[in-house]
C-alpha cells in the first residue's frame, strides 16, 4: 500500500538544490585566491660546503675588519698627537720671538712610521680642494652632513692644528692641517687670464649641455620605454642606475639633509642640491625631467623608475604624523635660517655695512 519513493513528490517548501542561490556571505571557492591566508614559505639555502665557506668567509672579514679599524684609528691618534704637540710648539714661538722654533717635522716620515700615507695640496680655495679626493670628503657635524671645504674653510684656525674626516670614495680616513694660508686679494686679469677664460667656457659649456639635454628630454618623454631602451644603441648617450635615494635623509635624531645619490660614481652625483631633488620629486613616475649638480659641472636627463613607498601611504603618513613629525620641524628650522639671512642680507645692503673677508667667512659658515 505504500507507494513508491520514486513517486513521491518533492518537498513542495524546499527547493531543488539546483535552484539554490550560492551562499551571499560567502564567496565562490574560485573566486578565492590560492594559500591567501596562508604565509609565504621561508626558503633557506642548504648548509652546504659552499655556504659554510663563504660562512667562514663573512666571519673572517668581519673579525678583520674590527681589527683593521682599531689599529687604524691607533695610528691615526699617534699621528695627531704628534703633530698637535707640533702645532703648540709653534704657536709658543709665535706669540713668544724669544723662544726657540720647533724643530721642522718630516711628515712623510712620521706617516711611514705609522703605516699612513702622505699627501699634500699646493694653496687651493674652497672650491678647488672639491677637484681633490680630501675635498670630496666629508663628516656628521652639529647633525648634519658638512663638506670638508665647509669644515676645512671656517674660522681662524692654526696652522697644523689637526682633524680627522672620512672620506667618500673609499672606506678610509683622512688627517688634515693647514701649512699655509694666502690673503684673499683680487689678482690681476693677466695672471688668471686662463682660469677666467677656463670659468667662461665652463658657463657657456652648461647652456649647451642644458639645451642638448632638454632635447633628450623631449625624445625619451614621448617614449613609453625607459631611457635605456630609448636611447639604446647611441654611443655618445650614457644612462646609468643609481641606488634608490630619498630627497633627505635623517641620521639618527639629528636634523634631516640632503641625501647622498650613490651607485653612479664619477658623474657628479655626490654634490646635489635641493633644486636637483625638487626636479626628481616632482616628477611622476615614467617622467622626465632635466637637472644639474650643485657646482653647475654636470647636467643630467632624469627618469623616475619607481616610488617606495607609494604616494598614498605618503599622503596617509603625513596625514598621521601632521604636523607634529620632528621632521618637519627640523625642515622649518632650515627655512626660518633662509629668512633669517635674506632678511641680515637686507639690513647690510640698506646700511652699506661691509665684513672683513675673515668675519664674512665666518658668519656664512654659521649659517
Amino acid at each position: 500500500d505504500k507507494p513508491a519513493d520514486a513517486d513521491k513528490p518533492a518537498d513542495a517548501d524546499k527547493p531543488a538544490d539546483a535552484d539554490k542561490p550560492a551562499d551571499a556571505d560567502k564567496p565562490a571557492d574560485a573566486d578565492k585566491p590560492a594559500d591567501a591566508d596562508k604565509p609565504a614559505e621561508t626558503k633557506y639555502r642548504p648548509l652546504d660546503d659552499e655556504l659554510r665557506e663563504e660562512i667562514r668567509i663573512e666571519i673572517a672579514r668581519q673579525r678583520s675588519a674590527a681589527a683593521a679599524q682599531t689599529r687604524l684609528n691607533e695610528a691615526l691618534r699617534d699621528a695627531q698627537f704628534e703633530i698637535d704637540a707640533f702645532s703648540k710648539d709653534l704657536s709658543i714661538t709665535e706669540s713668544d720671538p724669544d723662544q726657540p722654533a720647533p724643530v721642522p717635522l718630516d711628515f712623510e716620515a712620521l706617516a711611514k712610521k705609522h703605516g699612513l700615507t702622505f699627501g699634500q695640496t699646493e694653496p687651493l680655495d674652497p672650491l678647488q680642494i672639491q677637484e681633490t679626493e680630501l675635498g670630496r670628503s666629508f663628516d656628521f657635524v652639529n647633525r648634519q652632513f658638512l663638506s670638508f671645504a665647509q669644515l676645512a674653510f671656517a674660522g681662524d684656525r692654526p696652522l697644523y692644528r689637526v682633524s680627522r674626516i672620512r672620506s667618500f670614495e673609499f672606506d678610509g680616513e683622512f688627517l688634515y692641517w693647514r701649512t699655509k694660508v694666502v690673503p684673499a686679494e683680487t689678482p690681476k686679469l693677466e695672471d688668471i687670464r686662463d682660469e677666467v677664460v677656463q670659468a667662461w667656457k665652463q658657463r657657456e659649456a652648461v647652456k649647451l649641455a642644458r639645451a642638448a639635454a632638454e632635447k633628450l628630454a623631449s625624445e625619451g618623454s614621448k617614449s613609453t620605454q625607459p631611457l635605456e631602451e630609448t636611447f639604446a644603441g647611441r654611443d655618445q648617450v650614457r644612462v646609468l642606475k643609481p641606488n634608490p635615494f630619498s630627497w633627505m635623509t635623517r641620521m639618527g635624531s639629528g636634523r634631516p639633509s640632503i641625501s647622498p645619490v650613490s651607485g653612479a660614481d664619477g658623474v657628479g652625483l655626490e654634490f646635489v642640491s635641493s633644486e636637483f631633488m625638487e626636479t626628481v620629486f616632482s616628477l611622476p613616475i615614467g617622467g622626465v625631467g632635466v637637472a644639474t649638480n650643485l657646482p653647475n659641472t654636470f647636467v643630467y636627463v632624469v627618469q623616475v623608475l619607481e616610488q617606495t613607498p607609494a604616494e598614498e601611504t605618503l599622503k596617509q603618513l603625513f596625514v598621521m604624523n601632521g604636523y607634529r613629525s620632528p621632521d618637519l620641524s627640523f625642515l622649518a628650522l632650515d627655512d626660518d635660517a633662509a629668512v633669517f639671512r635674506e632678511w641680515f642680507a637686507d639690513l647690510e645692503r640698506e646700511l652699506g655695512v661691509q665684513w672683513p673677508q675673515q668675519a664674512a667667512a665666518d658668519m656664512a659658515a654659521n649659517f
